[in-house]
């Protein structure tokens, strides 16, 4: 290998694996949020012996926090307890994770584009971004998740170079821990059935192809068997309590008119009476919506959850398209909102003033290069357009990051109605790269055209035209 081909694989690397160092070893503080408090207290509950599956919360960052910081199941935590353990074994942990992370989004991103300058470029936007160095701070499951995110991408990657099962296991795997930090990857199996299965098929492969589809529909077995099990265990009928409550939040975020629905209960009329007195544009608080209510003993949310649930599914049914179309419309919101909603998610704190001003600087950077990324919107179609044309293992590979993109984001817009910097940091550097890639291909694209028709207009016509394409520079 050259010297040149040397230093393009080892400067990103001692950037990514640098800045990372330097932002952790200079930067003490962790953060606590809302949710934090109840993934604590699931944790204390587990370290007590509770079963795992519960219907507020997944149980795997519970269980990471329970072994991190050695609870004992002891003491109930809240504002006064919350400071009782040592968190730093847990910040240390999250930290090997984000560098997991980055081992394999630089074998990913080698996957794209090889030894070349793209490869630097690419691995530089990483290195940079404040969003992927500095979650780690936060007391929550998003470092774990978006670091199973690009381990899973890895995983299908090699998959589909390789044709190796074991690659397809280890990913049913991840499908399964993904599941248990968050309940909404549930479906993300299927939705990649079809791209695997139509580029197995086109390969003249059928019994890859059937073997792919078993092993994605077995990923269900997960979250089936804990739907049952909170069935039997708390007499809920889903995975968890939250997704009940953000759904009745959404109803109020879109101002769906609830007038209309008829009463099934006592409960209605108390959930048309919250949904009225709420502003539409307004932060949607639900606390006093489930307080009005008036359940007592409501352990987990159960109860209230299915009785906000099942009003909320009424209320959409009634408006479906009122409901679609204000959710595609949030689309580009949610993807590159930068107001902290109702908290400042990323530290920029360091213990060196000057370092201090350079994550500063990082974080405005990103800031106002986000808008760049709804060109995804246009992007996402495009490759499934190539793909569809083309179904080469780079293009199923672009298309298999795209649609987990599409995913995670479909359901961040549809089905959440806040928090949409936490919940795209899962996605950001899959965002980034995806956007990169095509990005790239349009520049070369358009300077492929360009040289040619300059080369045309040289030869004025004295040259075949066939001889002149043969000269242009290869597609990208």
């Amino acid at each position: 290998m050259s010297h040149k081909k040397i230093l393009l694989i080892i400067i990103p690397i001692l950037l990514v694996f640098g800045i990372r160092y330097l932002y952790h070893s200079t930067n003490p503080l962790y953060f606590f949020f809302p949710d934090t408090y109840q993934y604590l207290n699931r944790a204390q509950e587990i370290a007590a012996g509770s079963s795992l599956v519960n219907p507020f919360r997944v149980p795997l960052y519970p269980f990471i926090l329970k072994n991190t910081l050695h609870l004992d199941g002891k003491i109930n935590v809240d504002n006064q307890t919350i400071n009782a353990f040592n968190y730093q074994s847990l910040i240390r942990f999250q930290y090997s994770l984000n560098l997991i992370q980055a081992v394999f989004f630089l074998l990913l991103i080698h996957r794209l584009f090889g030894v070349s300058w793209a490869f630097t470029a690419a691995a530089a936007i990483f290195a940079f971004d404040i969003q992927s160095i500095a979650w780690g701070k936060n007391v929550l499951p998003e470092t774990a998740t978006s670091a199973l995110v690009v381990i899973l991408l890895f995983l299908l990657t090699r998959f589909v170079d390789s044709l190796n099962i074991l690659y397809l296991a280890a990913g049913i795997i991840v499908f399964s821990l993904l599941f248990l930090l968050r309940p909404v990857y549930f479906l993300l199996p299927l939705s990649l059935l079809p791209i695997l299965t139509f580029y197995f098929l086109r390969k003249k492969l059928p019994a890859i192809s059937i073997i792919t589809a078993i092993f994605l529909i077995s990923s269900l077995l997960v979250p089936f068997y804990y739907r049952q099990q909170n069935k039997k265990l708390y007499d809920y009928p889903g995975t968890t309590t939250v997704s009940d409550h953000n759904l009745l939040a959404k109803v109020i975020q879109y101002n769906l008119n609830v007038a209309k629905l008829p009463d099934e209960s006592a409960f209605d009329q108390k959930l048309k009476a919250c949904v009225a007195r709420h502003t539409p544009g307004q932060r949607v608080e639900l606390d006093e919506c489930i307080a009005s209510l008036g359940i007592a003993q409501d352990k987990y949310f159960v109860n209230s959850g299915k009785i906000a649930g099942r009003f909320a599914q009424r209320a959409i049914i009634a408006e479906p398209f009122s409901f679609i179309a204000k959710s595609v419309l949030l689309l580009p919101q949610a993807l590159v909102s930068t107001r902290p909603d109702p908290f400042f998610w990323v530290s920029t704190y360091s213990s060196n003033v000057t370092l201090g001003n350079f994550w500063s600087t990082l974080s405005q950077i990103h800031d106002r290069l986000l808008p760049l990324t709804l060109l995804f919107f246009l992007f996402y179609p495009l490759s499934l357009l190539i793909f569809l044309k083309n179904p080469n293992r780079k293009n199923t590979i672009l298309t298999i990051i795209g649609t987990v993109i599409a995913y995670q984001q479909f359901f961040n817009t549809f089905f959440a109605h806040t928090d949409y910097i936490r919940l795209r940091s899962v996605i950001e550097e899959p965002l980034w790269l995806f956007c990169f890639y095509y990005f790239l291909m349009v520049i070369r694209k358009i300077g492929n055209a360009r040289l040619l028709q300059k080369g045309i207009k040289r030869q004025k016509d004295k040259t075949p035209l066939s001889r002149i394409l043969q000269k242009a520079p290869p597609s990208f």
